[in-house]
């Protein structure tokens, strides 16, 4: 009986720790479940991928004799900069001054904004980020965008719209909304990312744009239908143009799989459609795995307009883009497409190509 009985001891103590393991192993996959699912989700603000559509990577040129000449007239367009890790950068006081002077003496006018959710997200944050864009309010910076892979900062309870509540001053507040959300990547659905975008432009910022990649990946929606959605809710579109040398009409336009036609051309269409002309800026990357980038682009070319003599090489490769781009485009394109100017994409790889001062 002794026996027994320290036998039922036994089992009932191995069974007690066998029950406890279960318990363990189920919390630790719950807590995988979790991590992974997480992992799945649209950061707030990431930085996307900004690469080309892998059909069209072969896209190259020889970045090795450029020859430096002379600009025969002032351009006309508006230059922008994509600027990474806002939220170190805005309360560096030599970091702000040094992007100041940068952005004065090459001429940007705007500035799109990434990693500023952990800085709208507390009030303790709203005045050393106010004086950071009223410094860049002072250096010509008229339009200061934040770049988000969603709506809810810009709707009416969000932190962008809580932060421009506190300022009375214009010059420091955000006066653009940027979508940066990739479907044609699978970050989500065409139709996420449409419904997305129009809560974007009902938010309470009343400039809103986009980052365009590729019509693909849609669904059952033509990608003509898509364009004029994008025209109807936004007030301009970024196309990235990003090739090895200077950026081309043929890459701008370029067709991905299953589309209808070229990019510029389905942006035309889809605003005849909505019968609204639509404005586009192209987005320039200075990007050179040299410099730590997963791929290389126009920065080997914009240092090499830096070492050339070149006073302002970021004019110099846009002048060459303009007429590679915009005086190659169709009538039809013309007629429903307004060329307003450039992006550069970023501030990091900027600098190396044309360090600060």
């Amino acid at each position: 009986m002794k026996k027994q009985a320290g036998l039922f001891k036994f089992l009932g103590i191995l069974t007690f720790y066998f029950c406890i393991m279960l318990i363990v192993i189920r919390c630790t996959k719950s807590e995988y479940i979790i991590e992974d699912t997480t992992k799945n989700t649209i950061s707030d603000d990431k930085m996307m991928n900004p690469g080309p559509d892998p059909e069209f990577i072969n896209y190259q040129e020889d970045i090795k004799n450029y020859k430096i000449i002379p600009l025969t007239a002032t351009s006309t367009w508006e230059r922008y900069l994509y600027v990474d890790k806002t939220d170190t950068l805005y309360n560096s006081t030599q970091g702000k001054n040094t992007f100041s002077r940068y952005l004065r003496k090459y001429g940007f006018t705007g500035v799109y904004l990434y990693s500023t959710s952990g800085i709208v997200s507390s009030t303790s944050n709203y005045a050393n980020f106010a004086l950071f864009l009223k410094q860049l309010s002072d250096s010509g910076i008229v339009y200061r965008t934040v770049v988000n892979g969603s709506s809810t900062t810009f709707l009416t309870t969000g932190n962008v719209t809580k932060y421009n509540n506190s300022q009375t001053d214009p010059a420091k507040k955000i006066n653009r909304a940027n979508l940066e959300l990739e479907w044609w990547n699978g970050a989500c659905t065409w139709s996420y990312w449409n419904t997305t975008n129009q809560n974007v432009s009902l938010g309470t910022i009343s400039d809103n744009d986009f980052y365009e990649g590729w019509y693909k990946n849609m669904g059952t929606t033509i990608d003509t239908i898509a364009a004029r959605d994008q025209v109807i809710f936004s007030d301009r579109i970024l196309l990235h143009d990003y090739v090895n040398g200077i950026p081309t009409y043929s890459y701008a336009n370029a067709q991905s799989t299953g589309a209808t036609g070229g990019r510029l051309d389905i942006i035309a269409k889809g605003a005849r459609q909505a019968n609204k002309k639509i404005d586009l800026f192209i987005i320039i990357s200075s990007e050179n795995t040299a410099w730590g980038a997963a791929n290389t682009f126009t920065g080997p070319a914009l240092a090499q307009a830096r070492i050339g003599g070149a006073d302002n090489p970021y004019q110099y490769i846009e002048q060459q883009s303009y007429n590679n781009i915009v005086l190659n485009m169709t009538s039809l394109q013309k007629q429903w497409i307004n060329f307003k100017g450039f992006i550069w994409f970023t501030k990091r790889y900027c600098y190396y190509a044309v360090p600060p001062m």
